[in-house]
C-alpha cells in the first residue's frame, strides 16, 4: 500500500495545509465523514467525478490523512 502515500499532497496554500486527495482540494477527512453519513464508496465516486478510487483509498488508509 505504499503507493497510497503518493496520492495525498500537502501545500500550505491549499485547504490550509491539510492533506488533499491528489491535488483535488478534497481533504482526507472528507471521505470518512461521507462514509459515516452512510454513503457507499460507489455513491461517493458517482457524486465526486474527479475523485478516483485510488484517491478514495488513500483518504481512508493513508496515515497522512
Amino acid at each position: 500500500m505504499g503507493y497510497l502515500l503518493n496520492r495525498n499532497t500537502f501545500s500550505p496554500n491549499i485547504c490550509y495545509g491539510k492533506p488533499v486527495a491528489h491535488e483535488l482540494r478534497f481533504t482526507g477527512e472528507t471521505i470518512p465523514e461521507l462514509i459515516a453519513s452512510a454513503m457507499t464508496r460507489y455513491e461517493i465516486l458517482a457524486a465526486y467525478e474527479n475523485l478516483g478510487e485510488q484517491d478514495l483509498l488513500a483518504c481512508l488508509f493513508s496515515p497522512l490523512s
